[in-house]
C-alpha cells in the first residue's frame, strides 16, 4: 500500500470516529489531513522526510496527529508479549532450519510462476503452513489497495491452531488470536501478522460477516475461515469486487471437488479474477475406477489452471507450481522413515465395516498393538475405527482388558469423534503411553506432540490413495523418533493365499508413496515403474522383514509380517512379485518383455541394423551386471521369442520388410535372381529384409518358401 494511501484510510478512519461521536478536532484533523495527502503525492519522499517539512515545533497535538496519520509511532502489539521457553525453543530452531529445502523450492516456485492459480504438493510435515504464510507474505507487494487476502480449509482446527489459542473465560472455552503465535512466525520471517486486520470467521460465526469486508482499513484484511462457513448461503457473492480476495488459499485442497467449494472458487476466478492457490499432500481424490478418478481430476483442473469455464476442460493441464512426496522427503531427513506392521485377518463374509466390534477382535488387535508397541520410544498411538460406537465399544474394551497386556497396561485411553471434542486435547498433552480411539478424525493438518504409533481399526480392504497418504503422514514427523510405526491389516479369504495378500498391501503402499495413480500413467510409465518394484523391493529374511531401498544407506519404508514362514516365503517373494506387480500395474507378459528388451538395447547403444541376439551374446557381461537374471528371462519368454521378431519387441518399424509368404513371392519374381544368397543380399540392399534375415524369416515362418520356390538354392535350415 503506498503511503498516500495509508494517510487516506488513516484519514477516513479518524473521520469516522468522530462521526461516532469520538472526541475529536474535526477541523484540525481536515486541514493537516489534506496537507499529508498533498505531500504524500511525491511519491519519491519518505514518511520520515513529510515528517520534517510539516512538524509544528511549539504543538505537541498538532504533531501527535501528523505521526499517526503517517504511521510514525504505531504501538508494535509484540513489544510486551514474552515468548513461553516452549516457543522460544520453536524460534531458535526454526531461525536455523526455516525455509527447509522443500519449503523453499515450494516459495520460489510460487513467486518464479508469479503467483499463477495452481497447486502446491508437498508431503505431510515439511511444513506446508509456513510456506502458506510466507506465500501471503511475499503477495503484499503485489496487492490492489482495499483488496483482501482470504485463506480456507476444510477443518477448523488447521486453521486455529496456526493463529489462534484456546482460553477459558467465565468457565466458558472461548477462542481468541494468539499474540506468541503471531510473535514466534514474525521473529523466524515467516509472516507479521501486525501489518493485517485479522478476520476470524472459524470460531467467530458473524453473521452478514461480508460487511465487515466490505470497508475501507488501514491495514491488509487477512480472512481466516473454513470452507463450510464461506459457502453457506453464498455470502461471499455480497463482497464487493473493491474488497474481494485478491489471493485465495485454498489448504488441503484436494476438498475442491465439492459442489459448493465449486461455484466459490468460480465467482472468484471470473468475477474477482484472484490469484488461487490450492496446498495438500493428496490434492486429487483418485477412485477405484478411471471415470470417477477423471472427474475429480477435471473438477480440479477448474480451479488449479488457466480455465475459463468456456471452453473444453481437456484442452487444459492442471498446473502444479511444485510436487514433493512423502519418500522425498524422508530422502531429505524432513520426515522420518516409516515402519509398517502387517497383522493377519482372515475374512469373514458377514462381517461388514460398520457392524459392531466384538471382544475377540479386539483382543486380537490388542495382542498385536502389544508386540509392536514396546519398539517405539513414546508409545504414543492414534488409532482409527469405523464407527463412533465402534470407537467408544474399543475404549471400553481396553479399559477393561490393557492389564492383560504389559506393554499397555499402564496407558490412558481416549475418543474424539464429531460429537465429542473433549479428550484430544488431554490425549495432545500426553506425552507418553497413551491412546486415542478416534473416527474420521485427526487424518488431517494436526501436529500431535510426540505421536510415533498409527492403527486402523476400521475393517478396510482397500484404502483410498488420499485417505492413507493422510493418515501415515501423522507419524512422518520428525520429533525424535527413528520411525514413525503405521500398523496395518491385510485379509485373507479362500481366493487370496496369505502371500497374495501381504504383497497385494505391500505393492499399494509403495505405489501410493510414490504418488502414482495407475488410471492416469501411460504404459511406458508402468513399465518403468514395474522395473523400480522389482528393484527397490528386497526382502531381508535375516530379520525377518521387507525393505523399500530407495538408495544406498537409505530405508525409507520397511514392513514387518508377524507369524509367518519367513524360509518359504523368502523362497516365493521375487517369483509372486512379479506376478502381481504385473497384474497391479495392468501389464501383460508381452509388455514386461518389451520393457527388458529395450533396457539392453539402449544400454548397449544398439541401432535398428544390428544383428540384436548376437550383440547381447557378445556383450553378455555387460547385460548381467543390470540383469541378473537375464538367463532365466531367455528361459522363461522362448515362446514370444518364437512368435516375435527383436525389432516388434522394441517397437520399431518394420512394415518395409517382407511380411508374408505371398509378399515374398512377389519379390521372388521381381528380382529376377536364381540363387538364394543373390536374393537374399538384393533384399537386405534394398531394405525389405533386416541384416539378421535368418531369425526374421524364421519368426515370420517364410523360410520353408526358399527351399520351395527358388531353383538350385542351397539348403539354409
Amino acid at each position: 500500500m503506498s503511503l498516500f494511501g495509508y494517510v487516506n484510510n488513516k484519514l477516513n478512519e479518524l473521520k469516522q470516529l468522530f462521526y461516532q461521536g469520538e472526541d475529536i478536532n474535526y477541523s484540525q484533523l481536515n486541514t493537516v489531513g489534506n496537507l499529508l495527502l498533498e505531500k504524500t503525492q511525491d511519491e519519491t519522499k519518505t514518511k520520515e522526510e513529510i515528517l520534517e517539512e510539516v512538524i509544528v515545533s511549539d504543538n505537541e497535538e498538532i504533531n501527535t496527529l501528523i505521526e499517526e496519520l503517517l504511521g510514525i509511532e504505531e504501538d508494535d502489539p509484540y513489544d510486551n508479549i514474552e515468548l513461553s521457553p516452549y516457543s522460544q525453543e520453536k524460534v531458535n530452531k526454526l531461525r536455523n532450519h526455516f525455509p527447509n529445502v522443500a519449503q523453499q523450492l515450494i516459495i520460489n516456485s510460487i513467486i518464479e510462476n508469479d503467483f499463477k492459480n495452481g497447486i502446491c504438493v508437498g508431503a505431510t510435515g515439511i511444513g506446508k503452513s509456513l510456506c502458506i504464510l510466507k506465500t501471503i507474505s511475499n503477495f503484499i507487494g503485489k496487492l490492489e489497495d482495499q483488496r483482501s487476502i482470504l485463506i480456507f480449509t476444510e477443518r477448523k482446527n488447521i486453521l486455529l491452531d496456526l493463529f489462534c489459542k484456546q482460553i477459558i473465560e467465565n468457565d466458558k472455552a472461548k477462542i481468541i488470536f494468539d499474540y506468541e503465535k503471531a510473535k514466534v512466525l514474525r521473529e523466524i520471517d515467516a509472516i507479521d501478522l501486525s501489518k493485517f486486520e485479522f478476520f476470524n470467521f472459524v470460531s467467530e460465526k458473524v453473521k452478514d460477516w461480508y460487511k465487515l469486508i466490505n470497508k475501507d482499513t488501514t491495514k491488509i484484511k487477512l480472512i481466516v475461515i473454513n470452507r463450510c462457513f464461506l459457502t453457506s448461503n453464498k455470502q461471499y457473492e455480497n463482497i464487493l469486487l473493491k474488497y474481494s480476495p485478491q489471493l485465495i488459499i485454498h489448504d488441503e485442497c484436494h476438498s475442491v471437488i465439492n459442489r459448493t467449494t465449486q461455484t466459490f472458487m468460480k465467482i472468484a476466478k471470473k468475477k474477482w479474477i484472484s490469484n488461487i492457490i490450492g496446498f495438500s499432500a493428496t490434492p486429487i481424490r483418485f477412485t477405484n475406477s478411471k471415470k470417477g478418478s477423471k472427474i475429480n481430476t477435471d473438477l480440479v483442473k477448474k480451479v488449479f489452471s488457466e480455465y475459463n469455464y468456456e471452453d473444453n476442460i481437456n484442452d487444459y493441464q492442471l498446473f502444479i507450481h511444485h510436487s514433493y512426496h512423502i519418500l522425498k522427503a524422508i530422502k531429505d531427513n524432513l520426515c522420518c522413515p516409516l515402519k509398517f506392521s502387517f497383522y493377519r485377518v482372515d475374512y469373514e463374509s458377514e462381517l461388514k465395516r460398520y457392524d459392531n466390534v466384538l471382544l475377540p477382535e479386539a483382543l486380537s488387535n490388542f495382542k498385536v498393538l502389544n508386540e509392536n508397541i514396546a519398539q517405539m520410544p513414546f508409545k504414543k498411538v492414534l488409532a482409527w475405527c469405523s464407527s463412533i460406537q465402534n470407537a467408544i465399544k474399543y475404549k471400553e474394551f481396553f479399559m477393561e482388558h490393557k492389564n492383560k497386556f504389559p506393554n499397555l497396561a499402564n496407558f490412558t485411553c481416549f475418543t474424539d469423534y464429531s460429537n465429542n471434542n473433549t479428550e484430544y486435547p488431554l490425549f495432545n498433552k500426553e506425552q507418553e503411553n497413551s491412546i486415542l480411539f478416534c473416527v474420521n478424525m485427526h487424518r488431517e493438518g494436526s501436529d500431535i506432540e510426540k505421536l510415533d504409533t498409527c492403527m486402523f481399526l476400521d475393517r478396510t480392504k482397500k484404502r483410498m490413495m488420499h485417505v492413507f497418504l493422510q493418515c501415515i503422514g501423522r507419524v512422518a514427523r520428525m520429533n525424535g523418533k527413528p520411525f514413525g510405526l503405521v500398523i496395518d491389516s491385510y485379509y485373507v479369504d479362500i481366493k487370496q493365499h496369505e502371500y497374495k495378500a501381504i504383497i497385494n498391501k505391500l505393492i499399494g503402499y509403495y505405489i501410493l508413496l510414490e504418488n502414482e495413480n495407475i488410471n492416469e500413467t501411460t504404459k511406458e510409465e508402468r513399465l518403468l515403474l514395474f522395473c523400480q518394484i522389482m528393484e527397490q523391493l528386497q526382502i531381508n529374511t535375516e530379520e525377518e522383514h521387507i525393505e523399500y531401498n530407495y538408495e544406498e544407506g537409505k530405508n525409507p519404508m520397511m514392513v514387518e509380517c508377524h507369524h509367518l514362514d519367513w524360509n518359504d516365503f523368502s523362497n516365493k517373494f521375487d517369483s509372486i512379485l512379479q506376478t502381481q506387480t504385473q497384474h497391479y500395474l495392468h501389464l501383460s507378459k508381452l509388455d514386461k518383455v518389451k520393457q527388458k528388451m529395450k533396457l539392453y538395447f539402449y544400454h548397449l547403444n544398439l541401432n535398428e541394423d544390428c544383428d540384436f541376439w548376437e550383440e547381447l551374446k557378445r556383450n553378455i557381461n555387460k547385460i548381467i551386471e543390470i540383469d541378473p537374471d537375464y538367463d532365466k528371462f531367455l528361459i522363461n519368454n522362448k515362446k514370444i521369442f518364437a512368435n516375435f521378431y527383436w525389432m516388434e519387441l522394441l517397437d520399431l518399424n518394420i512394415s518395409n520388410f517382407i511380411q508374408d509368404n505371398k509378399q515374398f513371392m512377389k519379390y521372388v519374381n521381381e528380382s529376377n535372381k536364381d540363387n538364394v544368397y543373390e536374393f537374399i543380399n538384393w533384399c537386405i540392399s534394398s531394405k525389405k529384409l533386416p541384416k539378421d534375415w535368418e531369425n526374421y524369416l524364421a519368426v515370420k515362418k517364410i523360410n520353408k518358401y526358399i527351399l520351395k520356390n527358388i531353383d538350385n538354392c542351397e539348403i539354409l535350415y
